[in-house]
């Protein structure tokens, strides 16, 4: 029995050191991405207040439930999860992705994207994408993923791919190819 239980307790261990390293990034609170006051950075041992905002540099960047972190200007970044619950929202500047390894943005909260995403790395949406700015970067919406197009006059500039495998709901204006690719593999909905 004492076996079983020293067995579980390396487990347990293994797998709660794995979750997070050494600076990675979490919100803290709703608030601006660059303010330092929106995150915490694992030190390796806990949580702590974070010095300064996440960049591409450093760690894994997560929104955690149920903040909402709002880019007000130009943003490089990498290894970004955005937790179901929470918000992403790139007001009017540039959120551009650097290529790491995987899949470089992950949302399975709400991405609102009133900027432009760029960059060589790559979205995979597994949540909500409301879009009204530029896509220039390889995203992919999962079949689970659902990307709005609402009341929005001007059409959508695509410079980027973007693979449908989930739905896209139309409610307003549309897309304008800004020399991109639209793969449909889900449904379109389009009510205007």
């Amino acid at each position: 029995m004492k076996k079983y239980l020293l067995l579980v307790a390396f487990v347990c261990i293994s797998f709660s050191s794995f979750a997070q390293s050494s600076g990675d990034y979490r919100s803290a609170a709703t608030g601006d991405w660059n303010a330092s006051a929106s995150w915490q950075m694992f030190n390796g041992t806990t949580w702590v207040a974070a010095l300064a905002a996440p960049s591409s540099g450093g760690g894994a960047i997560t929104v955690v439930s149920p903040h909402t972190i709002t880019a007000n200007s130009n943003i490089t970044a990498d290894q970004v999860l955005i937790s179901t619950g929470a918000t992403l929202n790139i007001s009017s500047s540039t959120f551009s992705l650097e290529d790491g390894t995987g899949t470089d943005l992950v949302v399975n909260g709400i991405f609102i994207m009133n900027g432009t995403l760029s960059g060589p790395g790559s979205a995979l949406i597994n949540g909500t994408l409301n879009w009204t700015g530029t896509l220039n970067s390889a995203t992919t919406i999962s079949p689970t993923g659902i990307i709005n197009l609402n009341n929005y006059s001007g059409g959508r500039l695509l410079g980027g791919t973007l693979t449908l495998n989930g739905t896209m709901n139309i409610t307003g204006g549309g897309i304008s190819n800004f020399g991109g690719t639209l793969i449909n593999n889900g449904t379109i909905n389009k009510s205007v």
